[in-house]
């Protein structure tokens, strides 16, 4: 097993900073997307290892709650 870079664990913290953010609204305003985008984001860096797809996924993550709404 090989340790993770430093800026795969700098991107991992900011993707679950932004997820706790997004999980934290979608709870309050009783919104799924935004809920739902956030525990994806708080759970990406432990699923994904690879530092670009870490990235292109955190950001259509990211992206997600304002191109759909439910």
């Amino acid at each position: 097993m090989t340790l993770p870079t430093p800026g795969s664990l700098f991107l991992g913290l900011m993707l679950n900073a932004l997820g706790m953010a997004y999980f934290w609204f979608g709870r309050r305003q009783r919104r799924a997307m935004p809920l739902l985008s956030g525990l994806g984001l708080m759970v990406l860096p432990y699923l994904v290892s690879g530092l670009a797809w870490t990235l292109g996924l955190g950001a259509l993550l990211a992206g997600l709650p304002f191109w759909v709404d439910f």
